[in-house]
C-alpha cells in the first residue's frame, strides 16, 4: 500500500499521472538524502547528478535537506567533500560561460 510509504516520508513524494496511472516516487530532495545518508562510493555519480539537478549552491543546502530526512544525523566527510566539489565545478563552468554566480538557477540541457 502507498498510505504506509506516504505516511514514512511526509512531504518527499513526487506523483505523476499517466491516464489512469499515478506513479510516486521519492522526490530528488529524499534521494539526495538517502544517497547522503547511505554515503556509499558507488552512490557518487548519483549524489552529483541530484546535487546539480537541485540547483544547490552551497554544501549547508544538502546538509538541510539531509537533516530534514535524518535528523540528529550527519553527513560523511568524504560525501560532504563530494558535495563541495560539485557545486565549486558548476560554479567555475557558469563563471567561463559568463553566468553570473548570483544566477543559480539557470537552465541545464537535459
Amino acid at each position: 500500500s502507498t498510505d504506509g510509504a506516504e505516511s514514512g516520508m511526509p512531504g518527499h513524494l513526487d506523483r505523476a499521472r499517466i491516464r489512469e496511472l499515478v506513479v510516486t516516487g521519492a522526490s530528488a530532495e529524499h534521494l539526495l538524502a538517502m544517497k547522503l545518508e547511505a554515503g556509499r562510493p558507488e552512490d557518487a555519480a548519483d549524489v552529483r547528478t541530484l546535487v546539480r539537478a537541485l540547483r544547490l549552491n552551497d554544501a549547508d543546502e544538502a546538509v538541510r535537506i539531509h537533516r530534514t530526512t535524518f535528523p540528529g544525523r550527519t553527513v560523511e566527510t568524504k560525501i560532504l567533500a563530494l558535495v563541495r566539489k560539485t557545486i565549486r565545478e558548476d560554479a567555475r563552468g557558469r563563471n567561463q560561460a559568463g553566468i553570473p554566480p548570483s544566477d543559480p538557477g539557470r537552465e541545464r540541457s537535459r
